[in-house]
């Protein structure tokens, strides 16, 4: 009868010039009828340890690079996100002036404009936060007539420019 088990053992090896490699030796406990004798494989492990230390690095250079885009899409969206702000700030106050019934649409316009880059520039912090595993999502309500109207408002001039008809019902 065979019975038969192993052990699994990674150690340094010693080459004949007296240099160091990564070793995985096996050994098997093997019965062959009333023999009992141990099998030993050694396994050169020198280039899978290579292939390890480059994955890790790759990990590691991915990660840092990672990192610095997500610092970048901060950096930026604060960047942006201010003047963004002195602008929706301003349209406010312009719209307590006394303005004539065509002035008030375009500052209205230029309040949803600046509303909807606001939120472009929030979008992009949350892409950001998904790609590194810090996005938390809330399911919210939404009117999409009011989505498409706002849309409608920041477009409308590329629309006229390229004559083309947008319509909702």
């Amino acid at each position: 009868t065979l019975k038969e088990g192993f052990t699994r053992t990674e150690w340094m090896a010693c080459d004949q010039e007296g240099g160091e490699f990564p070793v995985l030796s096996r050994h098997h406990r093997l019965q062959l009828g009333s023999k009992r004798s141990i099998l030993v494989i050694w396994r050169d492990m020198t280039e899978l340890k290579r292939a390890e230390d480059q994955l890790k690095k790759a990990k590691d250079e991915a990660e840092i690079a990672t990192q610095a885009e997500s610092d970048l899409l901060a950096d930026m969206s604060r960047e942006i996100r201010t003047p963004m702000n002195d602008i929706s700030g301003m349209s406010q106050l312009l719209k307590r002036t006394e303005l004539t019934e065509q002035q008030l649409d375009y500052v209205n316009k230029i309040t949803d404009a600046t509303e909807t880059l606001l939120n472009a520039v929030n979008d992009i912090l949350d892409f950001s936060k998904l790609e590194t595993g810090k996005l938390t999502m809330n399911a919210a309500p939404f009117d999409l007539k009011e989505v498409l109207e706002n849309l409608y408002n920041v477009v409308i001039l590329k629309i006229h420019e390229k004559k083309l008809l947008f319509k909702l019902s």
